[in-house]
């Protein structure tokens, strides 16, 4: 009886525990469908929250094959769990998964107290008014949570501009692609109490004009492409997703202002400007539908490894890359590589197209899970290549040694790193590898990591990093073997090779100065600015 007793406490312990569970496990699903939580955009690590440095994607060390001196070794992949993800993905898998898409901005702007009777407070047939400015500086302030991704599926795509002025209201909140020149930039400061609330100190009022239309259009952002000039007329092609607000009055030419806002303005210059930092390269991608205005973060983050900041160019120049490899014809026209002028002067050569002959030593195939990046540029994976380039003549050394710091030399070769859209044929992925690759890519930027070289120096390994436009196997030439031939022809060369050294050796002590002078003559040594050195300014 006892025993039984026993057994029938037991059982019914058991079953409160699982009674327990259960309910905790319901409290817990009616949380998380309640709060309906929905990721944020990468974009806003620049605005809302600081953007973190995490580790970079970092490669297994290994050195090319058959290298004298300790050759700089690929990134290491032994510092950390994550270490395989680029900055941006860290934060995205610390979000709670996506229960279900957002319908609307304004569904997402009601989660930080921005609702319909706010969005209703813009009143068509006026200016912005002071009590609408409240409102529209706080969506400002959250416009980076609506997301990359859902901007483009949020596009209205059958309304016309006309159909808008005539009747605005039901549009308010809707987001338009607008497409044409901006003609006049105007600062707005913030109140200081406003600014220690939302974290910024001004936001712009730009005045567009929009392609294929008299109308006007008013558009307020808290970013601006730092070459543009604020409070002058200007005339620059820009597009970007804004939300629409309401439309203003009628002017005496019966034309109406409307009035948007948005993040951050896609700006493609037609015309050099030297004092901008617009040449032949800016003007070339912006043919290509690259952004420009995204050169000048990639200017200020050479020498670094790659950062939140450089998100949006990164996937932009993977994104261009099939189309200007259409453009660009195999192996004719591009210059061959030149590390020493990628190194010492970066700043000036985003976008700029090399070709050059390197061993690859590692290639992984990196997954793109951020939903944006899939939606807008269809870009589902990537290979990262690590190879290294022959020096030939050349020496470089990454900062100038001194009497307590020996600086890291290299005599045989140099990293880069390319990312391909695709393998070509007969290269696969892998480690340990041993393949000779010809490549013509475009020069993204300065990118450094750790290196087991340069971790002897306490120093990263900067190194450029370029997106492939085209690569192909280059093959080892063979022959077919014959041993009797061989022999026949291996005894020769060992007759003549001990007649021709008894010559050399009768020459060699009168001789042997003169040729080491040649020989340092004929080397270049080339100093390089180490990675905390690399220039990040624009070019002059």
């Amino acid at each position: 009886m006892t025993l039984s007793f026993a057994l029938q406490v037991l059982s019914c312990s058991f079953r409160r525990i699982l009674a327990h569970r259960a309910a905790v496990c319901g409290v817990l699903a009616f949380c998380f469908v309640g709060l309906d939580i929905q990721p944020t955009s990468a974009r806003q690590l620049s605005a809302d929250d600081p953007a973190t440095n995490v580790p970079t994607a970092e490669l297994p060390a290994s050195e090319p094959p058959k290298i004298e001196q300790p050759a700089a070794t690929a990134p290491d992949t032994k510092a950390e769990e994550s270490s395989d993800d680029l900055p941006w993905k860290s934060r995205m898998k610390s979000v709670v998964p996506v229960l279900r898409q957002p319908a609307s901005p304004v569904e997402v702007l009601e989660r930080f107290n921005i609702g319909d009777s706010q969005i209703a407070s813009f009143i068509s047939g006026l200016p912005i008014e002071s009590g609408e400015e409240d409102v529209l500086v706080r969506i400002l302030y959250r416009y980076p949570r609506l997301g990359r991704d859902n901007l483009l599926r949020w596009r209205q795509k059958d309304v016309s501009w006309d159909q808008l002025i005539a009747d605005p209201n039901p549009r308010r909140g809707q987001i338009f692609l607008l497409k044409g020149e901006v003609q006049q930039i105007e600062a707005i400061a913030l109140l200081p109490e406003l600014v220690r609330l939302l974290e910024y100190k001004k936001y712009y009022r730009v005045e567009m004009k929009l392609d294929g239309s008299e109308q006007r259009a008013v558009v307020y952002t808290r970013f601006v492409p730092t070459q543009w000039k604020v409070g002058a007329p200007i005339n620059e092609p820009a597009t970007i997703d804004a939300m629409f607000l309401k439309a203003g009055a009628e002017d005496e030419d019966k034309k109406v202002e409307l009035y948007f806002c948005g993040e951050t303005f896609s700006w493609f210059p037609t015309k050099a400007d030297p004092t901008r930092s617009i040449g032949p390269l800016e003007l070339r991608l912006a043919t290509w539908g690259f952004d420009v205005g995204l050169l000048d973060h990639l200017r200020k983050t050479n020498g670094k490894p790659i950062l939140p900041e450089d998100r949006e160019a990164f996937y932009e120049f993977l994104d261009i890359a099939p189309r200007v490899a259409k453009t660009t014809p195999r192996f004719e026209t591009s210059p061959e590589l030149d590390i020493t002028k990628l190194m010492v002067k970066p700043e000036s050569e985003h976008g700029a197209i090399y070709q050059f002959e390197a061993s690859a030593v590692r290639i992984v195939k990196v997954l793109v899970e951020e939903p944006d990046v899939r939606a807008r540029f269809g870009i589902h994976h990537y290979y990262e290549v690590d190879l290294f380039i022959p020096l030939r003549d050349k020496i470089i050394t990454l900062g100038k040694s001194t009497k307590e710091n020996e600086a890291p030399t290299y005599r045989n070769t140099f990293p880069v790193t390319v990312l391909l859209r695709e393998l070509p044929p007969g290269i696969t992925e892998g480690e340990d590898l041993d393949e000779t690759l010809r490549c013509e890519a475009l020069f993204f930027k300065v990118w450094s990591y750790q290196s087991g070289f340069t971790e002897k120096f306490e120093k990263l390994q900067p190194a450029p990093m370029m997106i492939g436009l085209h690569a192909e196997k280059v093959l080892r030439e063979g022959r077919p073997s014959n041993v009797l031939a061989d022999l026949v022809v291996g005894g020769a060369i060992v007759v003549v090779a001990i007649m021709v050294l008894a010559l050399v050796f009768i020459f060699w002590r009168n001789d042997r100065n003169s040729k080491k002078q040649r020989s340092a003559d004929q080397i270049d040594k080339i100093i390089i600015p180490s990675a905390d050195e690399i220039p990040t300014s624009p070019p002059s």
